[in-house]
């Protein structure tokens, strides 16, 4: 097989959700299949890291991706894991595409919004292979653009260490559940407005219950009545960056994780916390009916109402038959997701191309 160099666009000491799945992508690659083009990587940190201003960011991302085929030489086949990459034929590189989600929400990023419309058609006309990690999404980007309707679209899902099964034999739940838990609240999308007006509902009605948010912008919904009103009523946890272990125990003490989000690629917190056995509200979104399959309950994300007439079933212990099945339902869906099958599947993509 051809040599593969990984290259990292969005490498940094604070990744975000893209970030994580390129590293995912090393810890599934490297060393067997791949190495990492190291100081392509570094320059693309060093940018990440220390240059304020999101478009001179996305510029200089640009700009390194557009060295890199004179950097890599040799004739190695480049995986761009991001859709920062070549905007000319190489030949012989991969871009990695995650969601649409700056098309669909332009005034949450609206430099990215500018990259989407005027230079992503460009990258994906350029790349020798597309790659995205799910089927919604590639879906999305035949319907978007249309000189994709009839090109190949690899579907491999984002890979997480999170996803392998627990060291420990036991997946008991803990007798004492503290919280309910919603993951990623740092964008418009993310729809943290549901959870929190429903939570609030459920405290004027009487069955209040605490909320803990992990990954947050205070400032995106801290205006909300709900939010004032959980607060004030001290039902109502935020914690910016969690460490690993303290995700882990969030999951497991968790009445339940709630998702609700309008757009996503994949969808990996609730992957993650069915994992450690912790029953998962999904907003109603083709993406995540693919991710989750039967594991998960699904409620309509503009209808607060209903989530909190959810939510205070699950957690007054009314819907843990369904629950239960659901666990089953999740135990077979995760080796779509395991390390072995998605190295597979990247080792059949890449010999492809060899």
């Amino acid at each position: 097989m051809k040599a593969v160099t990984l290259i990292h666009p969005l490498a940094s000491s604070f990744p975000t959700g893209m970030g994580v799945a390129a590293s995912g992508l090393s810890e599934l690659l490297v060393p067997g299949q791949a190495r990492e083009a190291a100081g392509l990587n570094r320059w693309f940190q060093w940018v990440n890291d220390r240059m304020i201003g999101g478009p001179l960011r996305l510029v200089a991302r640009m700009g390194v991706a557009q060295i890199a085929p004179f950097v890599e030489r040799g004739g190695a086949l480049m995986v761009f894991s991001s859709h920062h990459a070549p905007l000319w034929k190489t030949g012989r590189h991969v871009v990695i595409v995650y969601d649409l989600i700056s098309l669909r929400h332009p005034d949450q990023a609206r430099m990215q919004n500018v990259f989407f419309r005027l230079l992503l058609p460009r990258v994906l006309k350029s790349a020798t292979r597309i790659v995205t990690i799910s089927g919604a999404v590639r879906e999305e980007l035949k319907s978007t653009f249309g000189f994709l309707a009839d090109r190949k679209i690899d579907v491999i899902p984002a890979y997480s260490k999170a996803l392998e099964a627990p060291t420990e034999t036991s997946t008991r739940r803990p007798s004492h559940l503290r919280h309910v838990l919603a993951v990623g609240a740092r964008y418009p999308h993310k729809n943290l407005a549901l959870v929190l007006d429903a939570m609030a509902l459920m405290a004027e009605k009487g069955r209040g219950e605490r909320l803990v948010v992990a990954g947050i912008r205070r400032e995106l919904w801290s205006d909300r009545d709900s939010w004032c009103r959980l607060e004030a009523e001290g039902l109502l946890e935020t914690l910016d960056f969690p460490l690993d272990l303290e995700l882990r125990e969030l999951y497991e003490r968790a009445h339940c994780l709630v998702y609700p989000s309008f757009d996503e690629g994949q969808g990996l917190p609730p992957l993650e916390a069915l994992r450690r056995s912790c029953p998962v509200i999904c907003s109603d979104i083709p993406v995540l009916r693919e991710t989750c399959g039967r594991a998960a309950f699904f409620v309509d994300p503009r209808d607060h109402a209903a989530l909190a007439s959810l939510l205070t079933e699950v957690c007054g212990g009314e819907r843990e038959a369904e629950i239960d099945e659901m666990r089953q339902a999740a135990s077979l869906n995760f080796d779509r997701f395991s390390g072995p099958e998605l190295e597979k599947r990247w080792r059949a993509l890449l010999a492809s191309l060899s």
